[in-house]
Formats: C-alpha cells, structure tokens, sequence
C-alpha cells in the first residue's frame, strides 16, 4: 500500500525541506533508506543509517540527514520507505559500523558535558558572583576629589577627569583622545606649586 506525506520540518534538510510531498510504500527498508515511522502520536520521517544483526536485527539507528546524532528505533515502528523522490543512499556494512560508533562516540560525548555542566555549574556560578563582589564591592568614586597639597608636596590627589585623561593614550597622529585644555591636571598643579614656592623665598 502506498501513501503521501509532506515534510513539515528540516531535520532532513538540504535533502527533503519543508513543504515537499512524499510518496511512501510499505517495504522493507534497508540502511541508507529514508523512512517514515510513528513516535507516538506523529510520524517522522528519517533516514535509517544502520541496522543490528540478528538477534538484535528489530532494531535500527535513524537520524535526520541535518542531525549530528540519531537514536535507537524499533524497526516494527516503521510504516514505510519513502519512494518518490529517490533519496536512498545505500550504507554498506563497514559504513553502518562507522555511523553506530559515531553515534556512541556523540552519545557518551554528550552525556559527560551535560554531567560536567550539571556539576560544575553551580561552583562556577558561585565563583563568578565572588569574584564580582571583590572587583566590585559596591563603592564609587565621588564625583570630584579636592586637590590637597602641603607647601612642599607634590600633588597627592586631582579630580577623575583629569585622572582619566592623563592615562589615556594618544589617539594616531600624536593627538591626545580627550583634550585637557581647562582641566586642572597634576603637571599644572605641580607648576602653579613650584612658582608660588619660588615666589615666597624671594626676599621683599
């Protein structure tokens, strides 16, 4: 017996996209066939990538052609082979050996990421929020820090404009990013100090 389907998804992309209809027929599907099959209440339609050897010969890999990893099917599932259009793609017996130690490779790959991210996550999350309360412990800087200075110290404090200017590189071309033209940096400060100290040892 032979009926349509129509592709709703892409897990079988760029084979078989979305919207394209399918003419199926009830035979027995080898490895490299595309079949349609119920996982409970809908069908899907994958490719069949591998088959076990008898004892285990009821069951089947499947995966979407867009998929890196498939699963383990039970070929009684299975209610036909796609047969219009033609996308078979026999899969020899070293081929079907490859893809089911692909699949266990991804398998075992996957499982021990999601372990590790189950375990580690929380430390990792309690890690970060230390290390933000350290770098940032919740204190500003006020908005404007006074010069203070004794009559022969050096400028021990400027505001943090002035602050983030001096410490800023130049830009290309020799140009300061941010001019500092009013600004009371520590090189003027310094100066005005120097002079006025010059100033008051000149006898009257």
């Amino acid at each position: 017996m032979a009926f349509f389907l129509r592709v709703n998804s892409n897990s079988m992309g760029p084979t078989l996209l979305p919207g394209v209809e399918l003419l199926s027929r009830e035979e027995l599907a080898q490895p490299g066939d595309v079949i349609a099959f119920k996982s409970g209440d809908i069908i899907i339609i994958h490719r069949l990538i591998a088959r076990l050897p008898f004892p285990f010969h009821n069951w089947g890999l499947q995966r979407g052609d867009a998929h890196q990893l498939g699963s383990w099917i039970d070929l009684r599932s299975v209610i036909g082979k796609v047969v219009h259009p033609e996308v078979s793609e026999p899969i020899s017996g070293l081929g079907q050996a490859a893809e089911i130690a692909c699949h266990l490779v991804w398998g075992a790959a996957s499982r021990t990421k999601r372990l590790v991210m189950r375990v580690a996550g929380p430390v990792m999350g309690n890690h970060t929020q230390q290390e933000t309360t350290t770098d940032n412990p919740g204190t500003s800087l006020p908005s404007e820090t006074p010069l203070t200075r004794g009559p022969d110290d050096p400028v021990t404090s400027f505001p943090p404009v002035a602050r983030s200017c001096a410490a800023r590189p130049a830009a290309i071309g020799g140009s300061p990013s941010l001019s500092t033209k009013g600004i009371d940096t520590p090189a003027r400060a310094s100066t005005r100090l120097k002079s006025r100290t010059r100033a008051k040892a000149l006898p009257q």
